[in-house]
């Protein structure tokens, strides 16, 4: 559905090898795609089954029934989830909020220990990377193509909870059998999108329950624990995330979920070479032998109107409970 003091040398790789690990996989946003799927441990009522639903169709309405009100979940137009990550070795690597706004936007950023910080965004058309340091050094850059798409399609499974592909030309979604996944009789149902990008979902053919999906052909495998009710909606707070070899990569507990979240298109937007200029630490005053009383500090300029918001409020909007 739907988840960094040390020397230098250790910040410096740690953050080269998550933003591999970032580019490589389309985007921390890809940590959270099983928030699509959510853990509805205690559902309502059991939905009603057109008779001529098809078997795909079956595995969607109970699934979403899991979640929560038909209603509920297509009412939702934004969705805030905030919280921390560990690696594998339960090794802290920072903050973590993810900012998703309809139809596909999307903002991902993980601040370290140290201050580092790493956001990834997409207006739903381009997407960009920007990596800041510890001493403020930026670096931007712009997703190609291929990653962008993959973006886009995470974003979506995160906002319409089983229905993205509907609103996606040639993607579809196929009923591949009954099986057994870690002992739970579930139905194996596969998300297909463009580009061969799947999310293969194993849901509970009893109570349609999440209980994992695999990303291929990348080969990760995402699995939810906890429980948290949000407006009525069932969402999990711990995201696990397994390599292809069933090593576990990185686990992601959150500790605030929110929807219909006010968002500003323009957190989306890639920031502008002014915005990052802006960003920048004012550089120090040379010293002098004789220096002359301290003046009264200018008043700071006003921000310019349609400026790119870039970590203003640090890591995210200010956050207003549901």
């Amino acid at each position: 559905m739907v988840k960094i003091s040390f020397p230098m040398a250790f910040s410096i790789c740690l953050t080269q090898r998550l933003r591999a690990r970032f580019l490589a996989r389309a985007g921390l946003a890809m940590l959270v795609m099983l928030f699509a799927g959510g853990c509805g441990k205690s559902g309502p009522a059991a939905p009603v089954i057109p008779a001529n639903a098809t078997p795909e169709e079956h595995a969607i309405i109970l699934a979403r029934a899991a979640l929560g009100p038909d209603d509920k979940l297509t009412a939702i137009n934004t969705l805030v989830l905030a919280g921390t990550m560990t690696d594998g070795k339960n090794q802290p690597l920072g903050q973590v909020v993810l900012l998703f706004k309809k139809p596909a936007r999307q903002r991902s950023e993980i601040r370290a220990p140290d201050q580092s910080v790493i956001i990834q965004g997409s207006d739903g058309v381009e997407g960009w990377f920007l990596s800041i340091d510890k001493n403020n050094n930026k670096t931007i850059s712009v997703l190609k193509s291929p990653q962008e798409m993959q973006n886009i399609y995470m974003t979506m499974e995160n906002l319409y909870f089983y229905r993205a592909t509907e609103r996606i030309q040639g993607a579809s979604v196929t009923m591949d059998g009954e099986t057994q996944y870690h002992d739970f009789p579930c139905w194996k149902v596969s998300f297909h999108y463009p580009d061969n990008f799947t999310y293969v979902r194993y849901i509970d053919r009893v109570n349609g329950q999440l209980h994992g999906s695999v990303i291929e052909p990348i080969g990760a495998e995402f699995i939810e624990e906890g429980q948290k009710i949000v407006n009525g909606i069932n969402f999990p707070v711990i995201l696990r995330n397994y390599k292809k070899d069933g090593q576990l990569d990185q686990t992601i507990k959150f500790n605030n979920i929110i929807i219909n979240q006010p968002l500003d298109d323009r957190l989306f937007d890639m920031p502008s070479l002014m915005d990052l200029y802006k960003t920048s630490a004012p550089p120090k005053a040379a010293a002098t032998a004789n220096p002359s009383p301290a003046a009264s500090p200018a008043p700071a300029a006003a921000a310019p109107t349609g400026s790119s918001p870039l970590l203003v409020p640090a890591l995210a909007p200010p956050l207003t409970p549901n």
